[in-house]
């Protein structure tokens, strides 16, 4: 039935003008529609189009939407981020010397960085294979939700972050990957 209706489609002159963004919108949406239809079929399929669907379309989204949410124009919380790490003794400048100086430490933290979206994988395949599907479903909601959250937050407390507030020594963070914690900069800035 889908083949058939993107046969007419495309034979027809109706126009979606969706931009680059097109394929993946639609792609997402068919992927979240067939998630509904079959998910008390085939429950496995379901949850694989519904990690699908989240990603391809949902995700990309909730990050243009957190771009809107920075550009909202609300004063930046940077000064009182600093004042609550003061008061629990958190040291940023003194952390981030610590962490330059150990070549093992920035390796650990970038290899951390980067193995969280490898993490969140294994662990929707792992839920998949054991026919969790119920989780899969579940953990999917929660990313969006704390997605929406953290755009609720960015609106309103929004946060240049630690590099460009207290703008260190290019000595300070010589051994550190250079976008570390600023890899945001030019898109926040603009």
């Amino acid at each position: 039935m889908t083949f058939v209706c993107l046969v007419i489609w495309s034979r027809s002159s109706f126009d979606i003008a969706l931009g680059e963004d097109g394929p993946g919108i639609l792609l997402g949406i068919w992927l979240f529609c067939i998630g509904i239809r079959y998910q008390s079929r085939q429950r496995a399929m379901s949850a694989l189009y519904f990690i699908l669907a989240y990603l391809i379309l949902i995700a990309p989204l909730l990050g243009a939407a957190s771009y809107l949410a920075v550009g909202a124009g609300y004063p930046l919380i940077d000064t009182q981020l600093a004042a609550f790490d003061a008061l629990i003794g958190f040291d940023w400048l003194a952390h981030t010397a610590w962490v330059n100086e150990r070549a093992w430490a920035t390796g650990l933290l970038t290899w951390t960085y980067n193995q969280l979206l490898s993490g969140m994988i294994v662990t929707l395949v792992f839920l998949l294979v054991t026919r969790r599907f119920e989780r899969v479903r579940e953990i999917t909601l929660l990313m969006g939700m704390t997605s929406i959250s953290s755009i609720f937050f960015v609106t309103f407390m929004p946060a240049v972050g630690a590099y460009a507030f207290y703008n260190p020594a290019p000595e300070l963070v010589a051994n550190i990957p250079q976008l570390a914690g600023r890899y945001h900069l030019p898109d926040f800035t603009a």
